[in-house]
């Protein structure tokens, strides 16, 4: 399992990691520096095979479900890496705080849908 998230989200979700790791899930952090441009070869490589990728956005892309952030990955992932699922919850919306004990239930929500 990969979580993906920038900016502030990814700070906090770090520590949600570990706490997954601590309840023996193999999980790892892909956090990119910058949303554009997007470094989708970067990512394309970075992630490993048959990795479940759960996006976590603090946004809404208006016509598409999900967040900007998953809509932008799933782009870059088509027909170039089918081994690849991409999951997404859209959360924080207003600058509510997300402590990393929310986060990890959301991922563990996620690995189970």
């Amino acid at each position: 399992m990969v979580a993906f998230a920038v900016n502030s989200m990814a700070a906090e979700l770090r520590l949600s990691i570990d706490i997954l790791r601590e309840q023996g899930i193999k999980a790892g952090l892909l956090r990119p520096r910058l949303y554009l441009p997007f470094p989708a070869e970067d990512i394309i490589n970075a992630l490993p095979q048959d990795a479940q990728v759960m996006v976590l956005d603090r946004n809404y892309n208006f016509g598409h479900p999900g967040g900007i952030l998953a809509a932008e990955l799933k782009s870059v992932l088509f027909s170039r890496r089918n081994d690849i699922t991409v999951k997404n919850r859209v959360m924080g919306i207003g600058g509510i705080d997300l402590p990393r004990r929310f986060m990890a239930a959301e991922i563990r929500a996620m690995m189970d849908e």
